[in-house]
């Protein structure tokens, strides 16, 4: 009887009745709420360098793109419509492991080990700017379309460098 280790590091909730777990050893499940099936709809594996785990997920606000953080930091773009395969990468990741990824409208919010906030475009992945905080950010929740840096932290602790 061979088992299969899991590890999960992330749950989303997806629109339709389904549930996207992420595992630490890059594999991503989609299970079938409504449908009240124990075993998954769908098992992908996540394609990144080998000694890379992942360990965040956050999905768009279409619902069909999900980003995943890996431990090395690096976010990869996976798409649900093509069975989650890698269809993209941010630029200028943190090279800290991430610790909180979140998506404000047309940013993508990632935050790291090293005490930095960074600030993605979401249609170009590229770095828009790069906050230090000080401290790392364990949970990190931007409620409105509208990215503003004062909903995130007070302005007496924020070092802004731009990107």
């Amino acid at each position: 009887d061979l088992q299969v280790p899991i590890h999960d590091t992330s749950v989303r909730y997806l629109e339709g009745g389904s549930l996207a777990t992420l595992h630490y050893f890059k594999k991503m499940r989609l299970y079938d709420v409504k449908g009240g099936k124990k075993r998954p709809v769908l098992d992908a594996e996540i394609k990144t360098p080998y000694k890379e785990n992942t360990i965040l997920m956050e999905r768009s606000g279409c619902g069909n793109l999900m980003y995943v953080g890996s431990d090395l930091g690096n976010i990869y773009v996976l798409d649900k419509r093509r069975n989650f395969s890698t269809v993209g990468k941010f630029k200028d990741t943190p090279n800290a492991s991430l610790s909180t990824l979140n998506v404000a409208g047309e940013h993508l919010l990632a935050s790291g080990l090293d005490g930095n906030l960074r600030v993605f475009d979401l249609e170009e992945r590229t770095l828009k700017r790069k906050i230090f905080i000080n401290r790392v950010i364990t949970t990190l929740r931007a409620n409105s379309e509208k990215f503003e840096l004062t909903d995130i932290v007070k302005e007496e602790e924020v070092e802004e460098k731009e990107g």
